[in-house]
Formats: structure tokens, sequence, C-alpha cells
């Protein structure tokens, strides 16, 4: 076992590797939500949809005053990395996380805050230069964040797609408008599994 650090949280610490870009979060909701072995860094348009969510944020704040200028572009920049795949490695919680999201967010924001440290010189894992809640998540909620991110990801992952990738993805719609027609079929709502027929959809 490598170099290890200790982060800390209400429930008290834990130990992570030395040059892991996650944190006490991310490693507790690994540790929680070991579901599918599947990890968010492997849905095409997951990360680069939330990331962007979280650059328009820091540009937001910014502008707002709310965020100084040199941890909004310590944000972007890690952001970009984020953005084009380079960061996959630590964005490991699993894609059904069954948190409404938070979990997923708040990968992505101890990523954002450690990568930003890292970029700029500072220790990873300490937060005092960029933080991932009060920094990186500034002004937004999980849920909210969770819920644009899906919206999002999926209108760029059609807009990619060819007018028979289009068609397709229109005949799948078509099949799922009666939700009677399908009375076995489970959805994923939060930490709840829902019967389909019962909840319309």
């Amino acid at each position: 076992m490598g170099p290890m650090r200790t982060e800390e949280d209400v429930l008290g610490e834990r130990k992570l590797p030395a040059d892991a870009l996650y944190g006490i979060n991310t490693l507790r909701a690994l540790e929680n939500f070991p579901l599918t072995g599947r990890t968010i860094a492997t849905l095409p348009e997951f990360v680069p949809a939330l990331a962007m969510i979280k650059e328009a944020a820091a540009l937001a704040n910014k502008e707002i005053g709310a965020l100084s200028a040199q941890k909004a572009e310590a944000l972007i920049e890690a952001v970009q990395e984020i953005r084009v795949g380079k960061q996959d490695a630590h964005l490991i919680v699993d894609v059904l996380e069954g948190s409404g999201g938070t979990s997923s967010n708040m990968n992505l924001n101890e990523v954002i805050a450690n990568l930003a440290a890292r970029l700029t010189g500072k220790p990873v894992g300490e937060y005092a230069f960029v933080h991932p809640n009060d920094d990186v998540n500034l002004g937004q909620s999980a849920n909210d964040t969770a819920m644009s991110l899906r919206s999002f990801g999926c209108r760029r992952d059609f807009a990619r797609r060819d007018a028979t990738g289009r068609r397709v993805l229109g005949q799948e719609k078509g099949a799922f408008a009666n939700p009677s027609a399908w009375p076995d079929m489970f959805a994923g709502c939060r930490s709840n599994a829902i019967r389909s027929d019962l909840q319309g959809i």
C-alpha cells in the first residue's frame, strides 16, 4: 500500500490514497453503494455535463463576487481536464449510487477541489484553498444539479447522434409511453424502487 492521507467528516476519520483526487464523501459512497461495479466515468455524457454545470456555476459566482477570480480560474482549469476525461480514474462513484445524485455530485466536487489545489501547487485533501461544498458547490443543490445534468446530458447525447440514431431513440420513447404495458419494470427514484405502473412513468 502506498502513501496515505487522512480526511475527517462528522462520522470520523478515514484513510485515503495520498494521490487520490476524490475525498472522504466519495469513499463512503463507494463503500455504501457497491451496486453495479460501473462508475459514473463510464457514462459518455454524465461527467462532461456535470462538469459544464460546475464551470457555469464558477463563472456566475465569480461574476457576482461570491467566488474570487483566483478560485474561479483554478476551478475552471480543473473542470477542463475533467471534461476531456483526464481524471476519470478518480470519478469512482457507482452509476446507481442511490442518493438522488448527492454522491455523484460530491465525487465531482471533491475531484475539482483537489485538482484545483494540485494545479496551483497546494496540498490535496486539505481544502483550504478550494472547498468541495463552500466553493465548488456554491449556490447549488445536489438534487437540482443531478436533474439538470441528466437533462443536459441527454440533450448532448441526442445532438451528436445521426438521423438514424435519433429515430431509434424516438421509437424507444414511444415504446415506454404506456406504463401499463410494463408492469414488472422498476424505476430507481432516489433510494426507492418504484413500479412504473403505479407511478405513471
